[in-house]
């Protein structure tokens, strides 16, 4: 009579020891790429966000943290690097067909769209030559300095404004190149372009904020994940809607940038609109809450 019982005992530890030796969820590392200098805080907003992603959907998904890769690396590396997915498995690119043809992303606007609202840095002594464009043609008479495998390069391109590249994949040297006269001015993102002026106006101090133009392009920023980590993209997306539905994302988003745009006067200045041709298809365009556009919310205050 006591042989049933012990089976039943023996079977119940096993049970438990089974569930004692389970591996624990596996930490998820988000490898994504560093800053390209010491004063670019250019992504710390994304940083942010991934971060707050990941702990978002630990509870479904198990721990997860972000790592920055420390070296400066050109947007050709990065793709090349995010193929292999060892050294980074997610990195951040304006929305690109080609992209799309390679690697999963997260279809939700990071920045809301603003990457595409451009303002110049400038020489002071350039100013009145600049409020005095009123078109597209009239500003195919300066040249723009930016790195040729941005996003935005190939946009000017396309619509036939003249582009200076720097030699080297330095984000940095741009700045200095425009102090030189190298080009005539640097298209920045309404939110990188006061930060960035509060960093080098000091040490550059014939620069300035260009005061007429507002350039304009559909260029929307999005995630892009390793196909070897295809699950990651879920994942962020996951995270990022849980953000977006509780009102956590647009709070942080109004804490780091809420002021810089006032700044601008964005309203009083005339647009330029560009034609973006790598935009692919799928960009969620109906979702109003995923996109800000300064001009509106400027006129409706």
């Amino acid at each position: 009579m006591r042989a049933p019982f012990l089976v039943t005992v023996l079977a119940a530890c096993l049970i438990a020891g089974s569930t004692l030796l389970a591996p624990a969820t596996a930490e998820t590392v988000v490898r994504f790429p560093g800053p390209q200098s010491q004063d670019d805080s250019r992504d710390a907003f994304l940083h942010d966000i991934l971060r707050l992603a990941l702990a978002r959907t630990e509870a479904a998904h198990g721990p997860g943290r972000l790592e920055l890769n420390p070296q400066r690396l050109s947007r050709n590396r990065v793709i090349n690097l995010l193929l292999a997915g060892e050294q980074l498995n997610v990195a951040v690119a304006p929305a690109d067909k080609a992209l799309d043809d390679q690697f999963p992303s997260v279809r939700i606007p990071v920045f809301r769209g603003l990457l595409g609202y451009r303002v110049s840095l400038i020489r002071a002594e350039s100013q009145d030559a600049f409020a005095k464009v009123e078109n597209l043609q009239d500003l195919r008479q300066f040249r723009a300095g930016l790195l040729a495998d941005w996003g935005i390069a190939k946009v000017f391109q396309h619509n036939d404004l003249p582009v200076v590249s720097a030699s080297l994949d330095n984000y940095e040297l741009l700045f200095d190149m425009l102090a030189a006269g190298r080009f005539d001015y640097f298209s920045r993102g309404v939110l990188e372009i006061l930060p960035e002026f509060e960093t080098h106006g000091p040490r550059l101090p014939n620069l300035t904020v260009e005061q007429a133009l507002l350039i304009r392009a559909p260029l929307p920023l999005f995630f892009y994940v390793s196909p070897n980590h295809e699950a990651l993209a879920q994942r962020l997306e996951d995270g990022m809607e849980a953000l977006i539905a509780d009102g956590t994302y647009h709070a942080r988003w109004r804490d780091t940038f809420g002021g810089l745009l006032k700044q601008l006067n964005i309203e009083a200045r005339r647009v330029i609109e560009l034609d973006n041709p790598t935009l692919p298809e799928g960009v969620p365009v109906e979702r109003a809450e995923l996109w800000l556009d300064p001009l509106e919310e400027q006129a409706a205050r």
